[in-house]
């Protein structure tokens, strides 16, 4: 909310919602890491740290450099919240 990210929750669904190999893991990690030019990258990862699938995005005006959130049971949380 603070970060006014609702882009990052929209992408992050719909990858979930209409890539059958995203929405069939039951765990996922999603890192979204900010690069000095602001572009940044979305990166999924499975329960075990092993890369899915990566997605580049051009620009964000994100604030943090970095921020993982985790997908599970149809629930985006952030780590502190599970």
């Amino acid at each position: 909310e603070r970060a006014k990210a609702y882009w990052l929750i929209d992408d992050i669904l719909f990858a979930y919602q209409t890539d059958p190999a995203i929405n069939g893991l039951g765990f996922q990690v999603w890192k979204l890491t900010v690069k000095e030019d602001n572009s940044a990258t979305l990166r999924l990862e499975d329960g075990d740290q092993k890369h899915v699938k990566s997605f580049e995005i051009s620009y964000t005006d994100f604030p943090l450099k970095e921020i993982t959130l985790w997908l599970t049971d149809n629930v985006l949380l952030l780590p502190s919240e599970y």
